[in-house]
């Protein structure tokens, strides 16, 4: 099997030294945004981009320069102007903001529906995609130990919220559910709200409990690298000739590009 390629680094724009890494490589505290570049573009940059701003003044309490964010993603997928990008910020001292840069090759969504795994766990402060992520790792990796692609997180009582790395929705026709459980409101799922409607669905956000999951079409997974279908939740299988993911993918596609 050969071996996946190391990312391309920078910090500020420049590739690190050690000492560069010592911090975000011992302390783990920062946020990220991560994204599909296509031809030096991405989908939903200014998104991206305020959701670092927000997110880092509730974590360090210092406001970013935007611009400069954005000009060291520039910088970092200058050599490689198709790529997957995550963007971390960090402060290795009060007011010191670093951006990292990692840059692999670009990804594209599964073609196959997914399986899903349920557990009883939610991410802690969901709605920051925050850099703690030991819990999603290790109960994915549990998930796939018992033949399933991914872990549906939900709640003590039963409430489903999202998947270790992706929000979930569900259909009933052209009517699109999200769950109203605590989670992040990722980029894919907010591009997907302001396109929808233009291809014929309705949005309706629900409290959805584990035990109604079958009382719907279909589900789908919705993250940075795009939309898939859900094929199955636990025990139960959703009719593959009610899939919608080629419906909902084509809602996100109609997103426009921005150059970064």
């Amino acid at each position: 099997m050969t071996a996946a390629p190391s990312p391309y680094v920078e910090i500020d724009g420049r590739r690190p030294e050690v000492e560069d890494l010592i911090h975000p490589a011992l302390v783990n505290f920062g946020h990220f945004t991560a994204m599909q570049v296509r031809g030096g573009a991405v989908r939903g940059l200014h998104k991206h981009l305020r959701r670092l701003r927000v997110a880092h003044v509730e974590m360090f309490g210092t406001e970013i320069e935007t611009e400069a964010i954005r000009s060291h993603m520039r910088s970092a997928v200058s050599r490689r102007a198709n790529s997957y990008l995550r963007v971390t910020l960090f402060e290795p001292h009060p007011g010191s903001i670093r951006t990292m840069s990692a840059v692999r090759p670009p990804l594209d969504a599964p073609t196959t529906p997914q399986s899903l795994k349920s557990i009883s766990y939610s991410r802690p402060v969901p709605h920051i995609k925050h850099v703690g992520s030991f819990a999603q790792i290790f109960h994915s990796l549990k998930a796939r130990e018992q033949g399933f692609d991914d872990a549906l997180l939900t709640s003590p009582d039963g409430e489903v919220s999202e998947t270790t790395r992706a929000n979930i929705g569900f259909y009933r026709g052209h009517q699109v559910v999200w769950p109203k459980a605590p989670s992040l409101h990722r980029i894919t799922w907010q591009i997907l709200d302001e396109h929808l409607g233009e291809h014929g669905f309705s949005v309706h956000p629900e409290h959805v409990a584990l035990r109604d999951v079958a009382r719907f079409d279909g589900a789908f997974l919705a993250n940075s690298i795009g939309v898939v279908g859900v094929g199955r939740i636990d025990g139960h299988r959703y009719p593959p000739e009610l899939d919608m993911a080629s419906e909902l993918s084509a809602a996100y596609a109609a997103a426009p590009w921005d150059e970064i």
